[in-house]
């Protein structure tokens, strides 16, 4: 069965994905009829591989080199697939290439086969951009939680989480003290898979005594701390790793939102994915520790 995306891109005259007729993006050089003959050539019977130059023959306008109306009447009569087919390959390109500038050139440790499958990036074109890093790596948890390698089943699941996640919490008008982080946590795990008290055994025991809970951008993030911000996720994020790279904070456990900006601020550091759509981050010198304190959760992620 088609997905909801591929069976709305069939039925539609996809003025959403194909821009003006003689609107090139900017930067990029329309195609010549040549240079556009020999993208078809190398797109015939190797589609699925070849699905970057699917995007580019779209994206510079090839088919109008080649005389065409349309990418959609250049695809489907240059190579012969079904426009249903055709659209999903290139929905898989645009995520394909998302997920390349949000997660890196290089790939996460022990985390994904090259290339992603189409049957994997097509479930993930159904989330927005900014979430689609977030959805391949709940995928494999899930998938690592049952044994499994991930499958466009364990995509579908985790795509589904995410869309009907809601983040309920509220920034706290006061200051908590360290013995306030369990309720404080419990409000924010509202909806949540995981419950606020395990999450508290795994901080606790990751930075031990001595730790600050942080809940204002406006005071100074110092020696031991725990954020777990509802607002202002970005600043908060940057402010961290300014005083960790700095020496003013030693150690760090912080409760994100899990998503493709999480990834990039965070690169070289470890990330705990949540089954929540949330990721715990670590910044400390002692990450067996962490990864020991945090492995009920599921496996630990850190960028090569």
């Amino acid at each position: 069965m088609e997905t909801a995306l591929i069976k709305q891109l069939e039925s539609s005259e996809m003025s959403s994905v194909v821009p003006p007729e003689n609107a090139t993006p900017v930067g990029m050089v329309p195609m010549t009829a040549t240079e556009a003959s020999s993208y078809i050539d190398a797109l015939a019977g190797n589609l699925e591989n070849s699905k970057a130059k699917l995007l580019e023959l779209e994206r510079r306008r090839g088919w109008k080199a080649l005389g065409y109306s349309s990418w959609r009447d250049c695809a489907v009569a240059e190579l012969g697939q079904s426009q249903a087919y055709l659209y999903r390959l290139l929905a898989s390109a645009r995520v394909e290439e998302n997920l390349a500038q949000s997660l890196g050139a290089t790939i996460v440790e022990n985390f994904v086969e090259t290339p992603i499958p189409v049957s994997q990036l097509s479930e993930l074109a159904q989330l927005a951009p900014d979430k689609q890093a977030a959805g391949l790596v709940l995928a494999e948890q899930i998938a690592y939680r049952e044994g499994k390698m991930r499958t466009a089943l364990h995509v579908k699941r985790a795509v589904k989480q995410i869309k009907s996640f809601a983040d309920t919490a509220v920034k706290p008008e006061i200051e908590l003290a360290e013995e306030e982080v369990t309720p404080y946590l419990a409000h924010r795990a509202v909806n949540s898979a995981v419950k606020a008290e395990r999450i508290v055994d795994a901080v606790v025991g990751c930075l031990g005594v001595g730790f600050v809970v942080c809940n204002h951008l406006e005071e100074q993030l110092l020696g031991k701390v725990f954020i777990c911000p509802s607002t202002q996720i970005n600043q908060w994020s940057k402010a961290l790793l300014v005083a960790y790279q700095s020496g003013q904070v030693i150690e760090a456990v912080a409760l994100l939102p899990l998503d493709s900006q999480c990834f990039k601020i965070f690169a070289p550091y470890a990330l705990c994915p949540l089954p929540d759509s949330r990721v715990v981050v670590y910044l400390g010198t002692n990450l067996p520790k962490f990864i020991a304190c945090f492995a009920e959760f599921g496996s630990t992620w850190r960028r090569l």
